[in-house]
């Protein structure tokens, strides 16, 4: 006689006795196997994830398949194919899979159904599924089938939920959030709320965050989402007749207000938050609107280019008069001395999503004309001091984000030097250039991922470019001909818009007051200043950053300088020094922080960290970025 014991039928289906009120009937504890109370699936179909009542059938959702099990009655099928019903005594009766090698992969929390309509993924196949009364409709080739392919293969975790109140399907993975719209076959937003979960009930959308429940629609103050106020915005790609250069004047629109200032004596301030264009991006130039003036009912105002600095001047451009730049040794100042002050800005980001991995080495090689040079050919571009026969490319031997350019008589391109972007998120790129021959005045810096022309210098300096992935192409390097060059220290992480994301602390320049959104400070110094400010004494050349603890829901949080890591994300010049070792923690005594280690483990514990800057200031502005990691803790005190 065999044993008994424990066996795992993935795909198969028990139920018990049935329940009958009015009888007083309740066998829903009784499993008696002589009753017929098992039904199986083919296991070539994978693992049934979820079960769904649709009418008076059960939908299985299976890894690789989706079918629909009979209930209470059985299909016989004519001789042509046609189903005829007649009635069973068999609770689960045939099985009739749904057109299409679609299942729901392992996400049964991507699920999500409204009337007769279900939305699921298909994660094997990159696929997001609409199942109607028309069959199974995949709805991720709706305008969206690069986003999908990039972003569903490697998401962890996919949740779906229907929003009634706004009739939309509700996608979340990768930390993004794209809404899908019935009444436009489409795809028509991607929204700034993550949650852990959603559902609707009664009409009305909620969310849970952190394990608190938030209902949505329900607040004036659009786009604001667990604490935190994002911007919405719109982007437009247009490129009619691009073989044509085109004039673009003016930008109008009619919907709500515009942003407004306030200028007194060039002293320029933000008084309403409103609608504008912070990028105008041309194969030629860039611009900005501002602000819009309102017109009979419509919003309107003319395009400014962006401002032209040392660091970006562009002699081929329209708007430029003359002949070329001056060089400073052309220029003197009769009466008196004159210094012009260079600024360093520094950056606290605290972003969720990893940076992007950047490598010279191993990348496709080419030139015009878009000939590919494998890393196979002559002067194998992945090894380190081996100059590349055709572009003239030699990866350093001493980092993997350094590479010499040698002149070449043409343009040279290496691709693929980072390709795991996420499209819609925003990235600063940043590199130190040094520029020792360009006869031809040609450029050298970066493209791809939509990428503007402003990441690329034609002199010695710093490239630093923050821009949204528009084009799911790869990053390239980019070098003009007859350019001799070396590009070092390049880095492209990932740059929060708003900051920090989390509601729980805030990261700012303020040392009394948590509200306060600045996460960036700077010093400036005249060219070849030398700084060298070891002492942590808050002096000119030391910037510093507080980390506050927030009230979330009325829950405190608190923070502790043990619980805070800072990382180099992006330092031209190799400035910051020493930035991870001065964090103290502290209080706001009578509106001034105040160091002291009595309130740690509390809500009034604020910790600040001291950034050191060291080196020489050139006659160009630069940025660097900070990441932090901020560990907090939930208290009461």
């Amino acid at each position: 006689m065999g044993q008994y014991g424990e066996e795992t039928k993935p795909n198969g289906i028990i139920f018990s006795g049935i329940y009958n009120g009015n009888g007083s009937v309740n066998n829903l504890n009784q499993f008696i196997m002589a009753e017929g109370i098992t039904k199986d699936l083919n296991p070539s179909y994978g693992s049934i994830q979820k079960l769904f009542t649709r009418n008076t059938n059960v939908i299985s959702f299976c890894e690789n398949k989706t079918l629909k099990i009979l209930a209470n009655k059985d299909a016989l099928f004519n001789a042509d194919g046609n189903p005829q019903l007649t009635a069973t005594d068999r609770v689960l009766g045939q099985t009739v899979p749904f057109a299409g090698e679609f299942g729901i992969s392992k996400n049964p929390e991507s699920f999500a159904s409204y009337g007769y309509r279900v939305y699921y993924t298909d994660k094997n196949r990159n696929a997001v599924l609409r199942l109607s009364g028309d069959g199974i409709t995949n709805i991720s080739d709706k305008g969206m089938s690069t986003f999908f392919k990039e972003n569903l293969s490697n998401a962890d975790n996919i949740v779906g939920s229907y929003d009634e109140d706004k009739d939309t399907y509700n996608l979340t993975l990768n930390s993004k959030t794209v809404s899908f719209s019935e009444s436009v076959n489409g795809w028509t937003s991607l929204k700034s709320f993550i949650p852990e979960n959603g559902f609707s009930v009664s009409g009305d959308y909620y969310t849970v965050k952190d394990g608190d429940l938030y209902q949505h629609n329900e607040n004036l103050l659009r786009n604001h989402f667990y604490g935190i106020q994002y911007e919405s915005s719109i982007k437009f790609v247009f490129n009619d007749e691009p073989a044509l250069i085109k004039n673009f004047n003016t930008l109008s629109y009619a919907g709500t207000a515009s942003r407004a200032y306030f200028n007194n004596e060039d002293d320029i301030t933000l008084v309403t938050n409103g609608w504008y264009a912070d990028s105008i991006e041309t194969s030629e130039q860039s611009g900005q609107v501002i602000e819009f003036k309102e017109k009979e009912g419509k919003w309107f105002n003319n395009i400014i280019g962006i401002a032209t600095l040392d660091a970006n001047v562009d002699t081929k451009e329209v708007t430029m008069q003359g002949l070329g730049t001056i060089p400073s040794s052309g220029v003197s100042v009769g009466d008196g001395a004159h210094a012009t002050r260079y600024t360093h800005t520094v950056f606290a980001y605290s972003p969720e999503s990893p940076d992007p991995t950047v490598s010279v080495r191993g990348g496709i090689y080419g030139t015009s004309g878009q000939v590919l040079y494998p890393t196979s050919e002559i002067g194998n571009p992945a090894e380190a001091n081996v100059e590349h026969v055709n572009t003239k490319f030699k990866p350093d031997v001493s980092s993997t984000k350094k590479i010499v350019g040698l002149p070449v008589s043409s343009m040279s391109y290496l691709r693929n030097i980072c390709d795991d972007l996420i499209f819609g998120e925003t990235y600063t790129i940043t590199a130190d250039v040094t520029i020792s021959a360009n006869p031809n005045n040609k450029t050298v810096g970066f493209g791809g991922g939509g990428l503007p022309q402003a990441a690329r210098i034609d002199s010695t300096g710093v490239i630093s470019q923050t821009w949204t992935v528009t084009k799911t192409t790869g990053i390239y390097l980019f070098k003009g001909r007859n350019v001799n060059c070396i590009i070092d220290n390049i880095s492209i992480m990932v740059t929060p818009q708003e900051q920090p994301r989390s509601p729980k602390f805030r990261i700012n320049t303020s040392p009394n007051d948590a509200t306060v959104t600045t996460f960036k400070t700077s010093v400036t110094n005249a060219a070849d200043t030398t700084i060298n400010n070891n002492a942590y004494n808050g002096g000119n050349d030391t910037v510093a950053f507080y980390v506050h603890p927030l009230v979330v829901n009325g829950a405190k949080w608190a923070v502790q300088a043990s619980g805070v890591t800072v990382s180099e994300s992006s330092d031209p010049l190799n400035f910051l020094r020493n930035f991870n070792s001065n964090k103290t923690d502290g209080y706001i005594n009578n509106g001034s922080w105040t160091a002291s280690n009595s309130y740690q483990g509390t809500h009034s514990n604020v910790v600040k960290v001291e950034i050191n800057i060291v080196g020489t200031m050139p006659s160009w502005n630069i940025d660097s970025i900070l990441k932090f990691v901020v560990t907090p803790t939930l208290t009461q005190s």
